[in-house]
C-alpha cells in the first residue's frame, strides 16, 4: 500500500499574497510605481524613435542606456538609468511581466523599503558587472529582476528549511530556484543577453535579502548584525571597485582595440574603433587603424578624410608610413600604393 503524500508537500513555499489591481496597484505599491515609470519611459522612447520595436541608438543614449564611453566621461548616472530603459516592446513586455508576477509578493514580504533597495541595488550592481565585462551598450531591468529572483530564492530556501524542521518534509515546489536556473540557461543559449548583469543582480539580491533577515528579528533566522553588515560592506566595496574599473579610460581603449581585433566583420571592427575615438578623438594610432580597416573593406575614398588629418602632423604621418609598411609586408600592394600617393604629396585619390 502506497503512502498518501502529506498536505505539506503541496503547501506553497511562500505565503500567498492578494495583489491589488488597477489604480491601487499602479499608484499604491512600489512595484506598481516602478512599472508605471518603465511604461512612461518606454512610450516616450517609442514616440521619439517612431518605433515600438527598436529604438534608435541616439534615443537609447539620450534616455540613459549603459554606455561605456559615457561612464568614462563621468556619466555615472548610467549605472542607474538603464534599469528603466528597454530596447523594444518585446524586451519591455517580458521584464514587465516578471515585475508584475513576482514584484508585489516580495514587496509584501520584504517591506517597501527593502524591496526598493533590492530592486535598485541589484539593478545598479548588475549594470556595474556589465560595464566591467562588456563594452557593448545595454539597457533593461533584467539585473533588477534577477535581484528579485535571488531574493525569492533566499526566502524560499529558508522557509523550506523551517518547514522541514517542523514537519520532517522538504517542500518540493522550488519555484524561485527553478526560475533562476531556467533564466540562466536561457541567457547562455540566446545571443546578445547580458549575462553579467543578470548574475550581478542575482548575487546582489541574495546578499541583500540575507542581510535583511539577519538584521531584523524574524522566525526564520537568528539575528546577526555583524555578519549582515559585513556582507553589505563587502557588496558595497565590490560595487565601488567595479565602478572604478569601469571608468578607467586606458582599460576601455584597450578593450575596444581587442574587440576590434576579434570582430566578426570589418564593419564591426570599425564600430569598436569609432567608440574608442569617442574617448580619444585625435588619437593617431586609432585613426590609422580605422584607415587600415576602411582601405581593406570599404570604398577607399571613405578614408581620405582620416588620411589627410593624419598627414597634418608628423606623428600622424609616421602612423601612415607604419601602415604602408604593414600593407607591403602582407602583400596588399594596392592599399600600399594608395597610401604612398598621399605620403608623396598627392592631393586626390587614385582608384585601387
Amino acid at each position: 500500500m502506497q503512502d498518501q503524500p502529506s498536505a505539506q508537500d503541496d503547501a506553497p513555499v511562500l505565503p500567498p499574497v492578494v495583489q491589488p489591481v488597477g489604480i491601487n496597484y499602479w499608484l499604491g505599491t512600489i512595484s506598481g510605481r516602478l512599472m508605471l515609470v518603465n511604461t512612461i519611459v518606454f512610450l516616450v522612447m517609442s514616440w521619439r524613435s517612431d518605433s515600438f520595436f527598436l529604438p534608435t541608438r541616439e534615443v537609447l543614449l539620450e534616455f540613459g542606456a549603459k554606455d561605456p564611453v559615457g561612464l568614462v566621461r563621468g556619466e555615472l548616472w548610467r549605472f542607474l538609468t538603464p534599469i528603466f530603459v528597454h530596447i523594444g516592446v518585446i524586451h519591455f513586455f517580458f521584464n514587465s511581466m516578471g515585475l508584475y508576477y513576482i514584484g508585489y509578493q516580495l514587496e509584501r514580504i520584504l517591506g517597501p523599503r527593502w524591496f526598493l533597495l533590492v530592486y535598485l541595488g541589484a539593478g545598479i550592481f548588475g549594470n556595474i558587472a556589465s560595464a566591467v565585462t562588456s563594452v557593448a551598450m545595454s539597457a533593461g531591468a533584467s539585473g533588477a529582476l534577477f535581484g528579485l529572483l535571488g531574493s525569492g530564492y533566499v526566502l524560499e530556501n529558508l522557509v523550506g528549511r523551517r518547514i522541514e524542521e517542523v514537519t520532517g518534509r522538504r517542500p518540493r515546489r522550488r519555484i524561485y530556484a527553478g526560475m533562476v536556473v531556467i533564466n540562466i540557461i536561457f541567457g547562455l543559449m540566446i545571443p546578445g543577453i547580458d549575462n553579467a548583469a543578470h548574475l550581478g543582480g542575482l548575487v546582489t539580491g541574495c546578499c541583500l535579502t540575507w542581510s535583511m533577515l539577519h538584521l531584523r528579528p524574524n522566525r526564520l533566522t537568528t539575528r546577526s548584525r555583524p555578519a549582515a553588515l559585513a556582507v553589505m560592506t563587502g557588496l558595497l566595496l565590490a560595487a565601488i571597485g567595479g565602478a572604478t574599473v569601469s571608468v578607467d579610460q586606458n582599460r576601455l581603449i584597450s578593450r575596444f582595440e581587442k574587440s576590434a581585433e576579434i570582430a566578426r566583420s570589418a564593419q564591426e571592427a570599425i564600430y569598436f574603433l569609432e567608440q574608442a575615438l569617442r574617448v580619444l578623438p585625435g588619437d593617431k594610432h586609432l585613426l590609422a587603424e580605422r584607415v587600415k580597416l576602411v582601405l581593406m573593406s570599404a570604398n577607399p575614398h571613405d578614408a581620405i578624410g582620416d588620411i589627410r588629418g593624419l598627414l597634418s602632423n608628423p606623428e600622424g604621418a609616421d602612423e601612415l608610413r607604419r601602415l604602408q609598411r604593414d600593407f607591403e609586408r602582407d602583400g596588399l600592394s594596392r592599399q600600399a600604393k594608395f597610401l604612398d600617393f598621399f605620403l608623396h604629396g598627392g592631393s586626390e585619390a587614385e582608384p585601387i
